[in-house]
């Protein structure tokens, strides 16, 4: 006498797919949202991901403003448009 036992399962793979998209998109945003509560603190109030990010992109354009010292006079121009540019943004939206 065979003893099996049938199981049904229903798979969605709509919902697995989301898990997963879900979870790198977690994954993603973590060191993001550890540079948000960072500065949260030094700022000491609530800073949203988009101001992190406003943040990052002014520091990043500060960096490449200042800190190549043999890049052309037209570089150094556009690297610094960008930074006030990035500081605008930031006023603006902090």
């Amino acid at each position: 006498m065979e003893k099996n036992i049938y199981i049904k399962r229903e798979v969605s793979t709509s919902n697995s797919q989301i898990n997963i998209l879900n979870s790198i998109a977690n994954k993603v945003k973590s060191p993001i949202t550890a540079l948000a509560k960072y500065y949260s603190a030094v700022l000491e109030r609530k800073i949203s991901i988009k101001q992190t990010l406003l943040l990052l992109n002014a520091q990043i354009a500060f960096v490449f403003a200042v800190f190549p010292v043999n890049i052309g006079f037209i570089a150094r121009a556009i690297c610094c448009a960008w930074f006030v540019k990035a500081v605008l943004a930031c006023k603006k939206n902090l």
